[in-house]
């Protein structure tokens, strides 16, 4: 089937955030915006998992402006420390801009831990209006939802000190199996090869050349 490119708003006022997503869906038939171009406040994230917030985003940005919306909600689990940050993850930083604040939380908390395994996850979520998916004859992969999830998970440790002026968030204190280096340490391209994000975009990306076949 073949389709127009898609206008998609991307559920989110990070600006890091989207040019990652961007960067990586360069092959796709995409043309993306933010929802700050909509002057979109945020929605309540109250959900239990990445899941059920990604959803919230992408329902309430779509619903909002009748396009079709993609949203992303990641971050940090820590093994020993019960999975936290988890979905808390930006909110754990408490506003500080360059994550000091969570960094030291988390420092101090793995004191006593020799377990430094975590992993970065990242959980997708397009959402299409009813109207959308129904001209596009789109019924068959939806299966009566307006929405599709794609899951991206890497692992790796954490390391202190804080390492590298690249990336942004958690990237500074996160080492990926395989590697010497911290996600802030590579380059953005090394980076987006393997991160958690990359490997959601990619399977979304894999989903969006789909439907123009």
């Amino acid at each position: 089937m073949s389709i127009e490119k898609l206008n998609i708003v991307l559920a989110s006022h990070n600006k890091n955030k989207l040019q990652e997503i961007k960067d990586t869906c360069k092959s796709a038939h995409v043309n993306f915006s933010l929802a700050t171009d909509f002057n979109l406040s945020d929605p309540i994230e109250d959900g239990l998992t990445f899941a059920d917030n990604a959803l919230i985003k992408a329902k309430f940005v779509s619903e909002a402006t009748g396009l079709i919306a993609l949203s992303d909600d990641s971050g940090l689990e820590i093994e020993a420390l019960g999975n936290i940050p988890g979905v808390f993850s930006a909110r754990y930083a408490e506003g500080d801009a360059t994550y000091q604040v969570a960094f030291d939380k988390i420092a101090n908390l793995l004191k006593q831990h020799e377990n430094k395994t975590a992993r970065f996850v990242s959980c997708m979520c397009l959402y299409v209006p009813t109207s959308l998916i129904q001209s596009m004859n789109l019924e068959h992969l939806f299966s009566g939802k307006n929405y599709i999830f794609f899951e991206g998970i890497i692992k790796g440790a954490i390391e202190f000190p804080p390492r590298g002026e690249y990336g942004f968030a958690y990237d500074k204190i996160f080492t990926p199996n395989g590697y010497k280096h911290t996600f802030a340490e590579l380059q953005a391209g090394e980076k987006n090869a393997i991160s958690h994000r990359s490997i959601a975009i990619n399977k979304f990306v894999n989903f969006i050349t789909s439907i123009h076949e």
